[in-house]
């Protein structure tokens, strides 16, 4: 999708201090139209993240580019106004969301619940036709019962993937 949505020649920088995501991105890389650089660099960007694990003694950082080398056109998917839902009753020790498989899939991958302060929160991945989302959705405990919602704070796109989700955790909800 970035590709798609670059002008032509563009280039992206992506600075990180975990080897792994650039280890994934150099995988991913072929056949999305970029080309890929990406070297070992000291701190030198100051940004609030730069800084905190500079402060911890992280020394390694990495500079990954992608420059746009061709035009490939994917179609970009529509935005869709997501749904939140509330149910009347929730039990967090009975919660477990059902996996949708096909054309959309959506699988859970943890859940937290504070009963302090009556909020759960269910980590998800969705993928769309190769178009992945890691997202949160929270699940938290109201005057007239429990709203589900994309946890606040979190990216994420609003596809029908991601609707997807969100009906999915209050199926689960509904059947704890």
């Amino acid at each position: 999708m970035l590709c798609t949505l670059l002008v032509p020649g563009g280039d992206v920088l992506v600075v990180t201090d975990f080897e792994a995501y650039v280890d994934w991105v150099r995988q991913e890389v072929e056949g999305t139209g970029f080309d890929l650089e990406w070297e070992e660099i000291p701190a030198r960007f100051g940004t609030k993240y730069e800084r905190k694990w500079s402060e911890l003694g992280q020394k390694r950082f990495f500079e990954i580019r992608l420059a746009k080398r061709e035009e490939i056109l994917l179609p970009v998917k529509e935005e869709v106004a997501l749904e939140v839902h509330k149910v009347k009753h929730f039990d967090p020790e009975r919660f477990d969301p059902p996996v949708a498989r096909g054309e959309i899939t959506v699988e859970f991958k943890e859940f937290l619940f504070d009963p302090r302060r009556g909020v759960g929160m269910s980590r998800v991945f969705v993928d769309e036709s190769g178009f992945h989302q890691h997202f949160w959705i929270e699940i938290a405990r109201m005057e007239e019962g429990w709203k589900i919602r994309p946890a606040r704070g979190c990216p994420v796109i609003p596809t029908a993937g991601a609707q997807r989700a969100l009906d999915l955790v209050r199926d689960g909800a509904l059947q704890a």
